[in-house]
């Protein structure tokens, strides 16, 4: 049962609310968009993404807010955090956009989230940011690239910029499926914010493209011509009817040609086979790099493989002993903490953080030797990613 005060639906209490929401949300137009809102970041980005995406799509937004672990039930913390996530959305609420009740929880943001996503059947997620100075912020520490890697939805990135008649869409594609995935979430984003649609396919040096999974080594000309057939082919899969469609093939890196053909984009869409937070490069290089560096707002979106559901639970696995692990060291409880701390290493050994966490538990207990052992696998890890 929920109540409803103004625009923003309240369930009593928490969880079971946000269930009998689902169960009631045929007479929506469209499904929720769930917002993480971090009340130490700058949110104005966020909140202005989430209220745009509201307005055109007609599906309410949901905020999700993460509290310390350590704060445990503490309702003050929480009622606090409602108050300032509801005036965050308030011009959204008065212009008639549906805010549902925050999820405020005490946990781990990034897994909140995908949490809050997967139980309310959202058609996205928005985050802020997801500009990481460097490879090692990349890679270690940020929300939204934990976001980014495990959600099975279109994640919007939002840093300040929004598509509309005078400002592009550009979206990278090349001959995998992973690619008409993005060009058709391109489309439909297009037709949206009534942008013009830019998409765009480098050939790099050698005729190869370069995320594709079939490689075109033959003379250049015949390169081009294979490519544009098939970005014929992608486009008459599509109603792309009201749209202002430009497809360009280009030569050179593929990194700067994307970003170069996406200077005066105001939204990048990309898509890529899989977004692993235990297997960086799984990425995609090309992706990866332009996500890093487009200054626009960027949209992704993964094709689900069928070993997804193996993997995810996996992560989940890795996540709950890392939770185990930084609990119990928080608890002062340092042997318990070293048990699952090493647990967590053995399966995933590729993760520089575990090796971080494990270092910090081995200094609580004394070991100096062991804790910088561990930071210099660490070290070493994130050295071999670049």
């Amino acid at each position: 049962m929920t109540e409803r005060f103004g625009n923003v639906e309240r369930g009593l209490p928490g969880i079971p609310a946000r269930r009998a929401y689902v169960e009631t949300m045929s007479d929506l137009e469209s499904a929720p968009i769930v917002t993480a809102v971090g009340l130490d970041l700058p949110t104005a980005d966020v909140v202005e993404a989430a209220f745009r995406l509201s307005q055109l799509t007609g599906g309410p937004i949901i905020p999700v807010h993460a509290l310390p672990i350590r704060s445990g039930s503490d309702e003050g913390n929480a009622m606090a955090a409602r108050r300032q996530i509801l005036a965050h959305f308030a011009p959204a609420i008065d212009q008639g956009v549906t805010v549902i009740e925050p999820v405020i929880e005490p946990w781990d943001p990034a897994e909140l989230v995908l949490r809050a996503a997967s139980t309310t059947g959202a058609q996205m997620i928005v985050v802020g940011g997801g500009q990481a100075q460097t490879i090692k912020q990349w890679l270690v520490g940020s929300v939204t690239e934990r976001i980014v890697r495990h959600s099975r939805r279109p994640v919007f990135v939002a840093r300040g910029t929004f598509p509309g008649p005078d400002r592009p869409i550009v979206c990278p594609v090349d001959l995998s499926p992973q690619s008409h995935l993005a060009f058709q979430l391109g489309l439909r984003m297009a037709r949206l914010f009534r942008a013009p649609y830019r998409v765009v396919t480098v050939i790099p040096a050698g005729g190869a493209l370069f995320y594709g999974e079939e490689r075109l080594d033959h003379a250049a000309d015949r390169v081009e011509d294979r490519v544009r057939e098939t970005l014929a082919q992608l486009v008459a899969g599509h109603d792309d009817s009201g749209v202002q469609l430009e497809l360009n093939v280009v030569g050179g890196r593929p990194v700067s040609g994307i970003l170069d053909a996406s200077r005066d984009a105001h939204l990048v869409v990309l898509g890529s086979s899989s977004f692993d937070h235990l297997l960086p490069a799984t990425f995609g290089g090309v992706a990866e790099k332009v996500f890093r560096a487009a200054g626009a707002s960027v949209i992704t979106v993964r094709d689900v493989d069928p070993l997804v559901e193996a993997r995810e639970a996996f992560v989940s696995h890795v996540a709950s002993l890392r939770g185990d692990a930084e609990r119990l060291l928080e608890q002062g409880d340092v042997r318990a903490a070293i048990e699952r701390g090493r647990d967590a290493v053995q399966a995933a050994p590729g993760n520089a953080a575990l090796h971080e966490l494990l270092a910090r538990s081995y200094e609580a207990a004394g070991d100096d030797v062991l804790a910088q052992t561990y930071h210099d696998n660490a070290k070493a890890i994130r050295s071999s990613l670049g």
